[in-house]
């Protein structure tokens, strides 16, 4: 049985149920300053999160026109709406 890409938990489009776009991912907050300590808390916690390529660009936007891309779009913009 092949899982969807949102359901298997091995896939860079999977988000778990506690991945809400409200949860604070890392304790380091961005104040302007310690933007070293904040840049490698949020590299660390994307890394765990199997999400860190939707930024370093290791994980490309599909083809538009392809199933994959709903999948990709949603994972983006969760990851937008964390970094923010």
């Amino acid at each position: 049985m092949t899982l969807q890409p949102n359901q298997d938990p091995s896939s860079v489009y999977y988000i778990h149920p506690s991945d809400a776009s409200t949860t604070q991912l890392v304790s380091v907050k961005f104040s302007g300053t310690g933007f070293h300590n904040w840049t490698r808390s949020m590299m660390l916690t994307l890394s765990a999160k199997n999400k860190l390529g939707f930024v370093n660009g290791t994980v490309s936007a599909p083809d538009a026109t392809t199933n994959e891309y709903k999948h990709w779009e949603r994972c983006n913009d969760l990851v937008i709406s964390w970094l923010i």
